[in-house]
């Protein structure tokens, strides 16, 4: 609930509903959502670019990868990040990779962040949601169901992880960017210590 307070949707930007492109949505944004909506993504997220999606009273389904560019960058302000709240998100069992924060902020049986879109756990084989997920960014969730089933088929895979989360240092910073006026990262604190001999 923290979080979803710092991001109040931005003036004039339409209510979004069905499915959405993050692709097509205006850099620099927050965007609000009044029903359950799902995401896409038909290219990388350009350098310079955030969106944040809140979707608090509703679910959201991510329909496709979601990826930062490889561009080089230069400065703090031209990291790309997506930010997703909702009650509960879902993710559809092809997608593979979700560059995004992924907040699940649902209260009693919802805050559900699920890996996989299947309705119950005993619908689960080693075929169904066989895809390798990876996520890089911060999870905050009520409820974390890990559906991915790959790795559990006999084999060169056998083993192999099905999910993979990743806490990457661009989400530090570009916080950090977004919550400072002044564009700087500042030292917080030193402290000496004696050199060793």
């Amino acid at each position: 609930a923290a979080i979803s307070t710092r991001f109040t949707p931005s003036a004039g930007v339409p209510v979004l509903s069905g499915t959405v492109d993050i692709a097509s949505l205006q850099s620099d944004r927050v965007y609000q959502a009044n029903s359950n909506i799902t995401l896409t993504s038909t290219g990388n997220i350009p350098k310079g670019k955030w969106v944040v999606i809140k979707a608090l009273n509703n679910n959201v389904t991510i329909n496709s990868n979601i990826t930062y560019t490889n561009e080089a960058l230069n400065r703090v302000s031209e990291l790309p990040q997506v930010v997703i709240m909702a009650n509960n998100i879902t993710i559809n069992r092809g997608v593979s990779r979700v560059d995004s924060w992924l907040l699940a902020q649902g209260t009693g049986t919802n805050g559900a962040l699920k890996t996989c879109d299947v309705t119950n756990q005993s619908d689960l084989t080693s075929r169904i949601c066989e895809t390798r997920l990876r996520i890089n960014g911060p999870v905050i969730a009520n409820r974390l169901l890990l559906y991915r089933t790959g790795g559990a088929e006999p084999g060169n895979q056998s083993g192999v992880p099905a999910e993979i989360f990743n806490i990457r240092p661009d989400a530090y910073l570009w916080a950090t960017e977004f919550a400072s006026s002044t564009g700087r990262l500042p030292t917080v604190s030193t402290k000496e210590l004696p050199p060793r001999f």
